[in-house]
Order: structure tokens, then C-alpha cells, then sequence
């Protein structure tokens, strides 16, 4: 293998590493915009469903979270919504959870708030249609 031919490697292969770690910056970059634009409702909807499984026992949303592996099941879904009144601080959500079986009647509401620290509190409001 000639010298010259080695070099023209060399570079080509110093050109494609800085290529590669450009692009892994910008994506980088981006990606941690796109979290701080998430819409608060988004937030609450994510934050209602990692709790289902760590804040209340599984016996009492078998509808929602498998009790063995303390996942929520397949298709569960949350609505959060602001509550109606017209003072109503902006970090306050009412949030109705339901089961991915379309034929159940059963939902669970919740009440979520954000927290300045960046935090949440959650609480359960009720359980119906058991």
C-alpha cells in the first residue's frame, strides 16, 4: 500500500468521526429542547400514569396495573383537563384514567398538581363504575 493511499484513508476517516459527532451534537441539542416544550397537559397526563403503579397498591386498580410487575396495562389511557373554575391556577389538572377495554365503564379520577421544584402531587378523588 502506497503512502498517499493511506493517507487519503486517514482523512477520509478523520472527516467521517467529525461528520458523525456534528450530527450527535445537534440531535443532542434538540432533543433537550423538545423537553422543556412540552405542554403542561402532556406533563400530567405521563406523570399520572408513572404513578398508577408506585403510589396506590395494585389490588386496587387491577383494571389499570398488572399487580405481579406493577406495570400499567396495555392501552390505559389519561385525560387531563384544567378544572373549570374561572380562578383557577394554572398548574391545577383533573385528570379521569381508564382502562384500555373499551366496554368498561370504569374510571378513575384523579387530582394533579405541579409543583415549583419541578415536582407533583397527585391525589385520588374517586373510583367509578365498579
Amino acid at each position: 500500500m502506497s503512502r498517499r493511499h493511506t493517507q487519503s484513508k486517514l482523512g477520509t476517516a478523520v472527516a467521517l468521526v467529525s461528520l458523525v459527532a456534528a450530527t450527535v451534537a445537534t440531535f443532542a441539542s434538540a432533543g433537550a429542547k423538545h423537553q422543556a416544550a412540552l405542554p403542561a397537559k402532556t406533563v400530567a397526563e405521563k406523570r399520572v400514569i408513572r404513578a398508577l403503579s408506585r403510589n396506590w397498591r395494585p389490588s386496587l386498580l387491577r383494571e389499570f396495573v398488572n399487580p405481579r410487575t406493577r406495570l400499567p396495562l396495555n392501552n390505559v389511557q389519561t385525560n387531563c383537563r384544567r378544572p373549570h373554575r374561572p380562578k383557577a391556577a394554572s398548574n391545577r389538572f383533573i385528570c379521569v384514567v381508564r382502562p384500555g377495554d373499551p366496554r368498561s365503564k370504569v374510571r378513575l379520577y384523579l387530582s394533579y398538581v405541579s409543583l415549583r421544584g419541578g415536582g407533583s402531587r397527585i391525589h385520588w378523588l374517586d373510583l367509578r363504575g365498579r
